[in-house]
């Protein structure tokens, strides 16, 4: 094998091992504050550990892992502090976003906004709550990805909401559920009635309740 092969396949092999990591992170297997042990890692993925330490690297440099002396990387756990300064930017971009999309919005995402609503409705309905996170995830991704913008797309994916959905989501409770699909629906209202201004103050609103609901947490959801 030639050296340009070796890299090659290196290179490969750390995307595959970051790909894998990067999924376990977003089904919440591997949950914020977990510590990732390279052993275990490279046995589990049958890779070398250097392979497992530049994929880390990589997650790293991407929001999603954190590493501190004497401790090694775990799934990154976000501060108060963060949670503060994502939920700022993310009524600005997601405002943007749904302002964009409702400027733009054809029949057919007009369509994967109503199935979205349906079945959010469902979830709702039957207090399936890990599902209807995971919805509400879809619509606010819908929003960011249908506005066109891909700055907008950019500075989303680097906040890492999906993570942080992950950290908060033992106390998401059927009364915030309820509160939180009033607001959904609101803002799709808005949207399909072509009301673009009404549906960005609705999209940066709801953020903004969710922030406050979150900051007012006690000390030991951020540790």
């Amino acid at each position: 094998m030639s050296k340009a092969e070796e890299l090659n396949e290196q290179t490969s092999s750390v995307e595959r091992a970051a790909a894998w990591l990067r999924d376990k992170i977003y089904d919440g297997e591997f949950t914020p504050g977990q510590r990732l042990i390279e052993a275990e890692l490279t046995e589990t993925i049958n890779v070398g550990r250097s392979t497992i330490r530049e994929a880390i690297r990589r997650l790293t440099a991407q929001g999603l892992i954190e590493t501190r002396h004497h401790y090694g990387a775990r799934v990154r756990r976000f501060t108060r502090e963060d949670v503060t300064s994502i939920y700022q930017v993310r009524q600005v971009i997601e405002g943007l976003a749904v302002r964009l999309t409702t400027h733009k919005l054809s029949d057919d995402g007009k369509a994967i906004l109503q199935a979205l609503s349906g079945k959010l409705r469902t979830a709702k309905d039957s207090g399936e709550i890990k599902r209807y996170i995971e919805l509400n995830g879809d619509l606010h991704d819908f929003f960011v990805q249908a506005s066109g913008n891909p700055f907008i797309s950019e500075t989303a994916a680097r906040l890492n909401t999906r993570i942080l959905r992950l950290q908060f989501k033992q106390v998401f409770d059927l009364e915030n559920l309820a509160i939180s699909h009033a607001d959904h629906c609101a803002i799709l209202n808005a949207v399909l009635r072509c009301d673009a201004h009404e549906a960005e103050l609705l999209m940066r609103a709801h953020i903004g309740r969710s922030q406050q609901q979150i900051e007012n947490y006690d000390d030991s959801f951020f540790q």
